[in-house]
């Protein structure tokens, strides 16, 4: 809705111009993000679309199992890349629609992937994972989404840790996950999920502020407990 239309001719229509045309770059701005989410959407689709699909054909061949097992994780971080696609895109809308699936998150599965995924990454760095997973939780919401939130928190937990422990509890419908590693300053910590807030130099502040916005559009719960020099323990409850 425009304004200066109702108070051309007196003073209040400068004020009511000035608004006018603040609006305008407001709609302009509101179609430019939403022009671009619609063309990396695509743009990032096909490609993935195109290696995933030259990966089956790979796949079909015959090979060594060490090959094979370096495709599957081909095809994982193909379906990582995907999966963060699908949750900025999910997360850019603000309506109640969600994506379509079939089946619920197995988040036990989703666990023990992401663990094998970054098995190399934990060696190098000398890092003892454990595993504690005492139920088999079905979560209703998209896979794509909660293995998004899952990879970036356990990321986190590597990349700020290094000859050290992470421990993966899942329980009452609670997931936990500790590490020893570097810790955050206890000033630092109501900033942990601002967009800018990073500990790394080339950081972009994106994860954990990424990992907030879908606790926060489900309704879960999420809390970080750190101390410098100690490690971190992030806890988020599904029910």
């Amino acid at each position: 809705m425009r304004l200066s239309a109702e108070y051309q001719g007196n003073e209040i229509g400068l004020i009511a111009s000035a608004f006018d045309r603040y609006l305008e770059r407001l709609d302009q701005f509101v179609e430019r993000e939403r022009s671009f989410t619609a063309a990396a959407s695509h743009e990032l689709r096909t490609p993935l679309s195109v290696m995933m699909g030259a990966l089956d054909v790979l796949d079909a061949q015959e090979q060594n199992p060490a090959s094979k097992r370096a495709l599957a994780r081909i095809k994982r971080a193909c379906g990582e890349m995907h999966a963060f696609i699908e949750a900025t895109m999910f997360l850019s809308r603000e309506d109640s629609s969600t994506i379509e699936q079939t089946e619920k998150a197995d988040l036990k599965y989703i666990i023990e992937s992401l663990c094998e995924d970054n098995e190399g990454l934990l060696q190098e760095k000398h890092i003892s994972l454990t595993q504690d997973i005492k139920e088999n939780l079905q979560l209703s919401q998209p896979d794509s989404i909660v293995r998004i939130m899952v990879s970036n928190i356990l990321r986190n937990a590597i990349e700020h840790t290094a000859e050290g422990e992470i421990c993966i509890v899942l329980e009452n419908a609670q997931l936990l996950i500790r590490d020893t590693g570097s810790g955050i300053p206890k000033a630092d910590l109501p900033h942990v999920f601002d967009r800018s807030y990073t500990t790394k130099k080339d950081g972009t502040g994106l994860g954990l502020n990424l990992v907030k916005r879908i606790c926060d559009r489900f309704g879960w719960q999420i809390e970080i407990d750190s101390e410098s020099g100690k490690g971190t323990q992030v806890k988020v409850q599904f029910a």
